[in-house]
């Protein structure tokens, strides 16, 4: 952090090094809710397939938490391995588990990727869902990847720049708002 600032000019390290230190921290956030939301995962899918009753539950747990690092194929890659797996020890089984992918896809995209990604870059809910659905539509899985982090450092700036100047007292409309009192005019003297 000091060695990126001292490529600035001392007149610029303090107030640029007030905005990297919040930001790092937010970015730092989105890594921490990130590993988070794979273990969150991997919780959910490991018991869900220990309580269906497969033999590979905690190694597709495992297996779910590590590749949920990467958005969308990540998710596909272990329920094709949990549902094959599955339908190989009973068809039964294998139907339980596409149930169970299909409410833990709809838990996480609906509660555990906002709430604990969410809560720790700063973001409400409905923006990091919204953010992850507009990165993944316009670049893929490369788009679902920074979604977040971009969406992130946006709102940082926005509110680092412009929020914060218009939350400022205005001097201009302070003046036109309260207008010059007027000596009151005395009477002349007769």
């Amino acid at each position: 952090n000091s060695s990126l600032l001292s490529w600035l000019p001392a007149s610029q390290r303090q107030r640029w090094g007030g905005l990297i230190k919040p930001l790092e921290s937010r970015l730092g956030g989105y890594v921490r809710g990130q590993l988070l939301v794979s273990l969150a995962v991997g919780s959910f899918i490991g018991t869900g397939l220990a309580l269906i009753g497969n033999e590979k539950a905690l190694i597709l747990g495992v297996l779910a938490g590590l590749l949920n690092l990467v958005p969308y194929v990540g998710s596909i890659i272990t329920s094709v391995f949990a549902i094959t797996i599955s339908f190989v020890q009973a068809p039964w089984m294998g139907a339980a588990t596409i149930v169970l992918f299909v409410i833990e896809q709809w838990c996480e995209s609906s509660f555990i990727v906002p709430n604990l990604l969410g809560k720790q870059v700063d973001l409400h809910p409905l923006i990091v869902m919204l953010a992850v659905i507009i990165g993944g539509s316009l670049l893929g899985i490369s788009g679902a990847l920074i979604a977040v982090p971009v969406a992130t450092v946006s709102l940082f700036l926005a509110e680092e720049f412009y929020k914060k100047k218009l939350d400022e007292p205005n001097s201009e409309s302070n003046s036109e708002a309260k207008p010059e009192a007027k000596p009151e005019a005395k009477p002349e003297a007769k």
